[in-house]
């Protein structure tokens, strides 16, 4: 059973504002929108774009970080929720399909596959980035900060996917190594400041 306090959502692939400048970080090389476009479309053709989210109450304490679902020790973690006393986690994902994409594209031609595979980060980047913008409008909120980061534990990939419901809500299951699937997905945390 989802927590009826979690917002679920899709949003439309083509409306991403995608940055070229982080597919040509995560290529080594500087490409632009016009020239990856057949690899763009087919990464949006085949992207569900998936949001879940929920907003927590949290108590910084030192390093510690008491949300109401989990604690963790993280020194970066707390400085950026420090003038925090709620925070929203949240989570996106473009679904299996891009993940199925890249899959077949590393079959067929390997260069394709690294091209698609760079675009459906940034695509990914994309989406977090416009749930990020949707859920602070006209909020002071801090930078979004996602496990694995600095010292903020991969673990606590676990205690977000169980509080957002991500099997569930969006589709989203962990392996044993906490990685997500769909692998272009994003899980994170962003506070809100006390004003």
């Amino acid at each position: 059973m989802i927590d009826k306090n979690i917002v679920c959502g899709m949003v439309d692939a083509y409306l991403l504002q995608i940055d070229s400048r982080e597919i040509s970080a995560r290529l080594g090389y500087e490409t632009d929108l016009d020239t990856v476009k057949p690899y763009l479309n087919a990464v949006l053709n085949s992207s569900d774009c998936r949001f879940a989210y929920i907003k927590v109450p949290l108590q910084i304490c030192e390093s510690e970080c008491d949300f109401d679902f989990a604690k963790l020790n993280s020194v970066s973690l707390s400085r950026v929720l420090r003038d925090c006393n709620y925070a929203y986690i949240f989570a996106v994902t473009l679904g299996i399909d891009v993940d199925r994409l890249i899959s077949k594209s590393y079959i067929t031609n390997k260069s394709d596959a690294i091209v698609i595979d760079a675009i459906a980060s940034a695509t990914a980047e994309a989406l977090a980035d416009y749930v990020n913008t949707m859920i602070c409008k006209d909020l002071a909120t801090t930078k979004r900060f996602s496990p694995g980061y600095a010292d903020f534990p991969l673990e606590f990939q676990k205690c977000l996917s169980e509080k957002l419901n991500l099997l569930n809500s969006i589709g989203i299951s962990l392996t044993d190594s906490l990685m997500m699937i769909s692998r272009k997905s994003i899980t994170a945390v962003i506070g809100i400041k006390n004003t």
